[in-house]
């Protein structure tokens, strides 16, 4: 019978007993629910829901007792996830993934089954069959993407043909519809855009000591002799499933990716069309054709060659908002080797509306990056990153999860091109080059950790919450942060690492992580005039892109809270998402305690990294420009929005904001700004450095 998600689905089950000891064989094996009153909920897969109910059997073909199978199992919604977890493991089952709500996906012999009678809150078991792990509207030669289990439990993609017996075989975990991969076709380095050029010339970051892999179409020439001269001394190409990774497609899309991210801007005036990270080293994957997406063998290599940040300018066209076998397996790579930032444009398909984010920036792990507004700096076009692009990929997920995440200049950009067309940079839009910057700006959050705060190996989730943690909202009419629009708001490099005088900037990269109900409270002094924004990250343990697309794939969750000194409680919650931030103004005397607390961790002990940055709770300066004795000046209000005014120097009388201002502002030739904020209260602020 085939099952859509209208249809229960009928499966071959087992309820275990507990008087009886045994498993009753016959010429067809007898399984059986738990007799006990456990709390039930039901099995949510993309092939339909899976009914757990009591008192209810149903008949299994006898199989080989010796054979390792694909089983799910269910467990009381009560119990420890975890500590069910381990038990399995102990009784030689292999635990390879989660399955919504309260169910894991198992491999192990039906000989051991009668080691299962002993754990009392497994309340179902069932044989994991081909129906289960196939797509709906897959046929017989189709071209498919199989994600099996190889050795360690490790989750591996790979393409072929559609098959019965593909399908029944025991190492493949979930069968879809071969991805059809698309592209995603120095202004923007600039303060109010990315402040990245603050970041190079207070804080000396460049990328000196980091590399970025990057897997696309190539790069220029492909001889490292002769490439585009702002890559020279810092490249090594891999070709995958071609004779060379030079850039042969007929736009240029690898050169002008790996541009934004490292190019040095040789060949510009001033080097101004240089990108984020121009002394970062980079490993460039040149994949040409679908044979060529040979992710775990390109990851490896990556991570052998000193890579910790991947950029991926292409998405998946099958399913909006889905989370496809690619995702887990992103997810799964970062779980297995936490420092490994993932960083995949959202896509260009934002005139859809809502919902039109692709994978696998859907990847809980996976940094999703949109567009905003750029301007070109080679025809000095007016346009400013201050909106968002309009073709930028919305979210949500189909599981309600916020994409994109953060981010980054990607229409109009000014990147490098392929010598041999005649020119050395070029423009061009398109969340592509919106990647790209971010990975470069995660390639000087980890030289700032390495070389400023004695951080050797920080994790992904590490700086992806320092990046977030900072990310500022512009999108007019977004009204909420996160949101599906802009995610945690646009990229901002320097206030980022930058710390105010008299503010703190405190991380906490948390390597050894929670179990459930386990928690971690760090404290935080009374400081009047301030607000601490803490954020919450960490890299989940892999979804299950067979489970119902719109069931959560969030596996483990933390929960993070603030008690303030008389005891009330700022709390988020979120069973979707597996970032949360928390903004608050410790005003009241006395300590305050930020909490990290494990909700629920079938998969533990979870790692986090918690990020809590202090700044000054009036509106933040971004820019200030002086000339012929006026200023400009430039900053985010407590509300997010931009402001803007201009004045004289000289002038003592208050200044007008644009638009509409929650303040008034004076300044004087001391470089310092008066805000009077209601009701009465008076407070100086240093303009931005």
């Amino acid at each position: 019978m085939k099952i859509t998600p209208s249809q229960p689905a009928v499966l071959s089950a087992c309820r275990i007993i507990p008087s009886c000891r045994q498993v009753v064989r016959s010429s067809r094996l007898l399984l059986f629910f738990l007799l006990a009153s456990p709390t039930l909920a039901d099995l949510h897969l993309h092939t339909g829901t899976i009914p757990i109910s009591r008192g209810k059997s149903l008949d299994l073909p006898q199989t080989n007792p010796n054979r390792p199978l694909l089983w799910l199992v269910a467990h009381d919604e009560n119990a420890d996830g975890n500590e069910i977890r381990l038990s399995l493991e102990k009784n030689n089952f292999s635990v390879l993934g989660y399955v919504p709500d309260n169910g894991f996906l198992l491999r192990g012999k039906s000989a051991d089954l009668p080691r299962i009678e002993k754990m009392p809150d497994i309340i179902f078991v069932a044989r994991y069959e081909a129906r289960h792990k196939t797509a709906p509207g897959l046929r017989e030669g189709d071209e498919v993407s199989v994600l099996q289990v190889v050795a360690g439990q490790r989750l591996a993609p790979r393409r072929a043909k559609h098959s019965r017996a593909l399908a029944e075989s025991e190492d493949v975990l979930w069968l879809e519809p071969a991805p059809r991969f698309e592209m995603l076709s120095d202004i923007a380095r600039a303060q109010p855009v990315m402040d990245v050029d603050r970041a190079w010339e207070r804080l000396g970051l460049t990328g000196a000591g980091e590399t970025i892999a990057i897997a696309d179409t190539g790069l220029d020439t492909g001889n490292t002799h002769t490439l585009h001269p702002a890559f020279q001394g810092r490249v090594e190409g891999i070709a995958w499933a071609a004779s060379t990774w030079a850039d042969t497609y007929y736009n240029p899309h690898g050169t002008k990716v790996a541009g934004c991210a490292v190019g040095d801007g040789s060949g510009s005036p001033d080097n101004m069309y240089a990108g984020v990270a121009p002394q970062a080293n980079l490993i460039m994957h040149g994949i040409t054709g679908p044979n060529a997406f040979l992710f775990g063998d390109m990851l490896d290599e990556s991570l052998l060659r000193g890579a910790r940040v991947f950029s991926f300018s292409y998405i998946s066209t099958n399913w909006f908002g889905a989370y496809e076998g690619m995702c887990a397996f992103f997810d799964d790579y970062t779980w297995r080797n936490p420092d490994f930032l993932f960083c995949s444009g959202a896509g260009n398909d934002g005139l859809r509306g809502a919902g039109s984010v692709l994978p696998p920036s859907t990847a809980k792990n996976v940094l999703g990056v949109g567009g905003s507004q750029g301007r070109d700096a080679l025809l000095s076009t007016l346009e400013t990153s201050q909106s968002i692009w309009d073709r930028s990929s919305r979210g949500p997920c189909l599981d309600g999860r916020v994409k994109p995440d953060i981010v980054a200049p990607g229409s109009l950009v000014c990147t490098t091109t392929r010598v041999a067309d005649g020119s050395l940079y070029t423009t061009d839009s398109g969340t592509s080059f919106s990647t790209p910057y971010v990975a470069g700006c995660a390639l000087l959050v980890r030289q700032w950790l390495r070389e400023q705060r004695d951080v050797t190996n920080p994790s992904a989730a590490l700086v992806k919450a320092i990046l977030l943690n900072c990310a500022q909202p512009f999108v007019a009419g977004e009204t909420t942060r996160p949101n599906n629009t802009e995610g945690w708001g646009h990229v901002s490099l320097f206030p980022s690492l930058y710390t105010l005088p008299g503010m703190t900037n405190r991380f906490h990269d948390v390597k050894t992580g929670l179990l459930k109900h386990q928690e971690h409270v760090y404290n935080v002094a009374h400081q009047p005039g301030v607000v601490v924004h803490a954020m919450l990250v960490y890299s989940d343990f892999h979804g299950n892109p067979a489970a119902a697309q719109t069931a959560p794939k969030l596996v483990n969750d933390l929960d993070l809270s603030v008690i303030a000194p008389d005891g009330t409680v700022l709390a988020v919650n979120d069973r979707t998402n597996n970032i949360e931030q928390i903004s608050f103004m410790p005003t009241q005397p006395g300590t305050w305690r930020v909490k990290v607390r494990g909700h629920r961790v079938p998969f533990g002990p979870q790692p986090y990294a918690l990020v809590m940055r202090s700044e000054p709770a009036g509106p933040r300066i971004t820019s200030f420009r002086v000339a012929d004795g006026k200023a400009d000046l430039e900053f985010f209000s407590p509300r997010g929005t931009v402001l803007r005014t201009t004045g004289d120097l000289a002038a003592p009388k208050p200044w007008p904001l644009e638009p509409e201002a929650p303040a008034r502002l004076r300044m004087d030739p001391a470089r310092n700004v008066e805000i009077p904020l209601a009701p009465l209260e008076a407070r100086r602020f240093w303009t931005a450095e």
